[in-house]
Formats: C-alpha cells, sequence, structure tokens
C-alpha cells in the first residue's frame, strides 16, 4: 500500500456511533466510495456506502443519526495475501467495487477497489477458445428458445462467468464457437468492449465437435491456446493451470478431476467357485475430463479443417508424440459440468455456497 493509499484507507475508517454525515463526509474524503466502520481496536463492525445512507434516509433515518443504522453489518471480506485475480474473481462474481482485508481476528488491514484491480492481472495474450455451440439436447426444457450459454445461473449467463473468471487473469482475447441459436449470444455480448474484452466470433456451419473449432482460429497461433466447454461452473485457478502446461512442457494439458465411483450393491471376491472376500458397496475413484484444455500451436495444427473432430481424439494423436507429452492438470476446486435438468437446478443451488458471500470465496 502505498502513502497515499494508506491515507485513503485510514480516512474510510469511521465508528459505529458516528452519525450518517460523518459517514458521508468520510466516503467523500477518502474517495474510496465506502466507509469501513470499526471498533476502537480497528476490527471491521461493518461498512457503509453511499446507497446504503440513501436507503436509510429514505426509511426515515436522520442525517445526525448513528451509522450503525444503516451499515451492513456482514460486508465480503478476503484475508492479507489474496491475490489480485481472486479479488477479481471475487467482485466480478458478486458485482461489488470493494472489499476489506481482514486478519483473523477480525483487524482490518486494507482495502482494495475494482479499479485497481483492474490494472492489477498482468494481460495475457493467449486465445481463450470457448464452445458454445450445442443445441444442449439434454436440457430441452430450456433450450428450446434460448442457448445453453446463455442460461443463468444466479442472475448471470453460464458463459458471462466463465468470460469474467479468465477475464480475472488477465485474458482478453476470446473466441466463442457458435451454432445453435448463434444470434442470441453474438447480441447479448458483441464484441465484448462492455466486459473490458475482445470477442470474435466462430461460425460451425456443421457441428465441428470439441476440437474441430481450433481449425477455425485466426493463424499463426503464438502462444497456448485454452480450449474451454461453454457449460462450466468452476473454480479453478486458470493461472496455475497455464503456469503448469508452460513449466511442464506440455504439447496438450488436460484439466482433470477425482470423481468417486459408488457401487449400489455388495460384491463378491472369488477364487473360482469360493468366496474369499465381501465388499459391502464399494467406491472407486477414477480421474475424469473436465472440458478444460491448453492446446500448443503446433498441436492445434493437428486438427483437420471442415469436419468433426473431438478432443479425445486429439488428445490420442498427441500422447505418442514424445517432443509434445499430454499433461493432466488436476482441479481441487470446485467443478461441475451443466449438461442435464438435475445439474442445471443443482447449479442454481450450489452457486450462492462456491461463489457467494458465504462461500468464504476467494480460496483462501
Amino acid at each position: 500500500m502505498t502513502p497515499d493509499e494508506f491515507r485513503e484507507f485510514q480516512a474510510a475508517l469511521i465508528r459505529a456511533e458516528d452519525s450518517l454525515i460523518k459517514a458521508l463526509s468520510s466516503i467523500n474524503t477518502s474517495r474510496m466510495q465506502i466507509a469501513l466502520v470499526v471498533d476502537d481496536a480497528g476490527r471491521l463492525q461493518g461498512a457503509v456506502t453511499d446507497g446504503d445512507i440513501r436507503r436509510g434516509i429514505l426509511d426515515g433515518v436522520g442525517l445526525e443519526e448513528e451509522v450503525k443504522r444503516v451499515m451492513n453489518p456482514a460486508p465480503v471480506t478476503a484475508r492479507p495475501g489474496t491475490t489480485p485475480e481472486e479479488l477479481l474473481a471475487l467482485m466480478t462474481s458478486l458485482s461489488i467495487k470493494q472489499v476489506p482485508i481482514v486478519e483473523d481476528d477480525g483487524q482490518v488491514v486494507g482495502l482494495e477497489r475494482l479499479d485497481n484491480l483492474f490494472r492489477g492481472p498482468a494481460m495475457k495474450d493467449n486465445p481463450v477458445l470457448i464452445l458454445a455451440g450445442g443445441q444442449g439436447i439434454r436440457l430441452h426444457s430450456y433450450t428450446v428458445d434460448t442457448p445453453k450459454p446463455l442460461l443463468k445461473i444466479g442472475d448471470r449467463p453460464i458463459l458471462e462467468l466463465i468470460l469474467l473468471q479468465f477475464r480475472a487473469y488477465g485474458f482478453h482475447k476470446f473466441y466463442i464457437a457458435l451454432n445453435y441459436l448463434a444470434d442470441q449470444i453474438e447480441g447479448y455480448f458483441g464484441d465484448g468492449a462492455n466486459h473490458g474484452i475482445s470477442i470474435q466470433y466462430l461460425k460451425e456451419e456443421t457441428a465441428l465437435g470439441t476440437a474441430g473449432s481450433l481449425s477455425l482460429l485466426p493463424r499463426p497461433l503464438d502462444t497456448p491456446c485454452f480450449v474451454v466447454n461453454g457449460d462450466l461452473l468452476t473454480r479453478v485457478d486458470i493461472g496455475e493451470m497455464l503456469s503448469f502446461h508452460v513449466n511442464g512442457g506440455y504439447g496438450l494439458t488436460v484439466g482433470v478431476k477425482e470423481y468417486p465411483i459408488q457401487l449400489p450393491f455388495g460384491v463378491v471376491l472369488t477364487d473360482e467357485d469360493r468366496v474369499v472376500d465381501f465388499q459391502e458397496k464399494p467406491s472407486d475413484t477414477r480421474l475424469i475430463n473436465t472440458g478444460i484444455y491448453v492446446v500448443n500451436p503446433e498441436v492445434a495444427d493437428l486438427v483437420p479443417a471442415g469436419q468433426g473432430f473431438g478432443m479425445n481424439e486429439l488428445i490420442e494423436k498427441v500422447i505418442p508424440m514424445a517432443e509434445s507429452p499430454v499433461g493432466a492438470f488436476h482441479i481441487h476446486e470446485f467443478w461441475m459440468d451443466i449438461g442435464t435438468v438435475p445439474d442445471y437446478q443443482k447449479a442454481q443451488w450450489d452457486y450462492p455456497q462456491h461463489f457467494g458471500e458465504q462461500s468464504g470465496y476467494p480460496p483462501q
């Protein structure tokens, strides 16, 4: 924190017994657009914005009354050491502009602002290809008139959540592969300027599969490219995945996640006709493909143009190539594929838990 930023932060601190007038003065003086309510030990008790004050006045609270009458007693916070990428992901997902930095004992030690963070993450020129052309047949009751990537989780479309997450890590060059109800997606996002990014659309005349759209990207490619299914909800650390790919010298990296398989019956183990063991409803764990990939230019060039080609076919093609090994990046964070009606309903339930105020997001 620079000396000027420290002075701004100090000017934003008030007490619960201070008046609404003093809170307004603090908000104007600090230029933080927020006042943080602390006790004598500097522990956070709440936060106040000019919007909170306006609503209080409309409810009959006088300007001379105590600020604790209008403050938010449970603002979203983050711990010291939270990365700029994590802070930006938090703010964009919750549509907030400030986050107090709070120690475990409740003491406020800083205040991060959204406008500062937009200058924070290093810009990454790696292309991000999002596959958004599917018909969403298994979600047909929802996708008759709406493409699956525009279905909302919380108050944002799935595709917008993906774009915001990548933007939080500094990515700004996006390509969206379209087919089904393409005009709706193009009309919603435009060229991406409203989100501070660049979007170009790749029109699939016929379905090209999960890898075929790589052939539509402008050439030459000179950096690794992300390929992402357009129906995912996840908190994977995208920057860490790119570092894993580059530092490991991989030609193609697949995001993988452990998936438990629970058998619903007891299992009998035999030696010929003799029972030697019995396991009651055993479980197994397998690594599943999460639909998130990093692909080097030379691997992208292996995709045939103008025909359907699956990512599984590309992976099988690359595995024997010693100069371009395939890496497996383990995703430990929340991840789910929104492919069926129960998945979509579960996503609505899980979203506040993993991304809302009570989730503790960003990850510590």
